[in-house]
C-alpha cells in the first residue's frame, strides 16, 4: 500500500498538456453520451486526471487504487474523480473512491474470479 497525495496527483495533472488528451476526448464522445452543457474543458480536465492516475499507477506498478473525492477534487478543485476512474478501471486497474477498502478489496476478488473489468455505482440519491 502506497500513500499518495491528492495535490501530487493534481500536480501531475496539470503538467500534462491539452494535446495530450484528445485521443481521450475522442474515446469518451466515442464510448458515451455526454450531456450538452459539458464542456470541452471539462473533457479535457477529466483526460487529464485519467492520464495522471494512469501514469501514476504505471510508475507505481500499481494494480488498484483509491482516490479521495471529497472535498480535494470536488470542492476545492472543482472535477469528481468518477469518470477518470471508471476510464482507468475499463484499462485494468481496480480503482474505487473515499479511500473505500472494503470496496477495493472485494473488486480485487471479483475481478481474479471473473478475470474481468469490475465496477461499481455509488449511488447517493435513491427514488
Amino acid at each position: 500500500m502506497k500513500h499518495i497525495d491528492s495535490y501530487a496527483l493534481i500536480n501531475m495533472a496539470e503538467k500534462i498538456k491539452d494535446s495530450e488528451c484528445k485521443e481521450w476526448i475522442n474515446y469518451l464522445n466515442s464510448t458515451a453520451k455526454i450531456r450538452e452543457d459539458i464542456t470541452q474543458n471539462d473533457l479535457t480536465e477529466v483526460s487529464k486526471l485519467f492520464l495522471a492516475l494512469k501514469r501514476l499507477s504505471e510508475q507505481k506498478r500499481l494494480h488498484s487504487i483509491n482516490v479521495k473525492c471529497q472535498y480535494e477534487f470536488s470542492k476545492e478543485y472543482g472535477m469528481v474523480m468518477c469518470v477518470s476512474l471508471s476510464m482507468l478501471a475499463e484499462h485494468g486497474i481496480i480503482s474505487s473512491c473515499e479511500g473505500d477498502m472494503l470496496n477495493t478489496v472485494s473488486m480485487i476478488i471479483l475481478n481474479y474470479l471473473s478475470k474481468n473489468i469490475v465496477t461499481y455505482g455509488d449511488v447517493i440519491h435513491h427514488e
